[in-house]
């Protein structure tokens, strides 16, 4: 997605002074490398856009994103999640409606993940509080590769 869809469906739900805290809030994402709560919630959106929007492409498409690329945007949420708690109380209830209406798109192709491939293949350890890596595409490029990988987990 450009930035200026991106900036177009943001002030949907933020105001300027709003975009600004955000922008002063980091999460770090790795030693050594940390990013704003807000790039965090565009990274989310992001994906979670081109994910929707790839379900019906066939797997062959070299440019068609796989499991690992749904693996990464989990992580990003987890990010996102932790930076939530360090937001600015008078920001929250907005930043909140924003990630509610990404999480909303996001739940609407994916179901329940019975087999827990995403926990799985990251190594588990994720709190409960991590709904969002109980999830699976329930059709598409994802899917399939995913539905390979549980071919290969011992029961």
């Amino acid at each position: 997605m450009n930035s200026s869809g991106s900036g177009e469906w943001l002030e949907c739900f933020l105001a300027d002074v709003d975009i600004r805290r955000l922008e002063d809030v980091s999460v770090r994402i790795s030693p050594g490398r940390k990013l704003t709560v807000l790039d965090l919630l565009k990274a989310w959106h992001g994906h979670v856009l081109r994910f929707e929007a790839e379900v019906g492409l066939p797997d062959s498409g070299r440019t068609v994103w796989g499991v690992w690329d749904f693996i990464a945007a989990l992580a990003i949420r987890s990010c996102l999640s932790r930076g939530i708690k360090k937001v600015d109380p008078d920001s929250l209830e907005m930043l909140k409606r924003a990630l509610g209406d990404v999480d909303s798109k996001f739940m609407k192709f994916t179901e329940n993940d019975e087999f827990e491939i995403a926990l799985r293949l990251d190594g588990g350890g994720r709190s409960d509080d991590e709904w969002w890596w109980g999830r699976i595409p329930r059709v598409g490029p994802i899917r399939r590769e995913a539905d390979q990988i549980k071919s290969a987990f011992p029961d």
